[in-house]
């Protein structure tokens, strides 16, 4: 399965994406490049067209945790330099996970889940530099909603 985004081949996820896409079209009877042919020919190579959309993030979020882990168990931390160029884009998932918790833990709208705070948690991963957790703890006194979420 290719993820919705695949930074290790983003030309081979935004094809699939097409195709997943062209079928959709053909499915609800409108225009579409999809042939009967290449439906065939997919499916014999094992391509799943109904791959809903969640579940391609889902997986491409799982993967990401996985390497998080992968990078913990070899460097000790959770310390992503900025150019880590290893694992391309990992640096870039944390921040943004970590700004997802801070929108969910203010009542916004945010793609951070009860599932995927609690695989975060498992792994011990601490969503804020120990500079940021004084200020942190100050707002949540000062903000009921904040601190009953915790």
């Amino acid at each position: 399965m290719v993820p919705a985004t695949f930074p290790e081949n983003p030309e081979l996820s935004l094809w699939c994406k097409t195709q997943r896409r062209q079928h959709s079209l053909l499915r609800k009877r409108r225009r579409s490049t999809m042939t009967k042919e290449r439906i065939d020919l997919l499916l014999k190579l094992g391509f799943d067209f109904d791959l809903p959309a969640q579940t391609l993030k889902t997986s491409t979020w799982d993967k990401r945790l996985e390497e998080l882990i992968a990078f913990k168990a070899e460097n000790g931390n959770y310390d992503i330099p900025q150019n880590y160029s290893e694992v391309p884009g990992l640096f870039n998932w944390l921040k943004f996970q970590k700004q997802e918790y801070r929108r969910f833990l203010r009542g916004e709208k945010s793609s951070m889940t009860k599932e995927r705070l609690q695989s975060l948690e498992a792994i011990d991963f601490d969503f804020f530099a120990p500079e940021q957790r004084p200020n942190l703890l100050s707002a949540m006194k000062k903000d009921k909603r904040l601190a009953r979420k915790t």
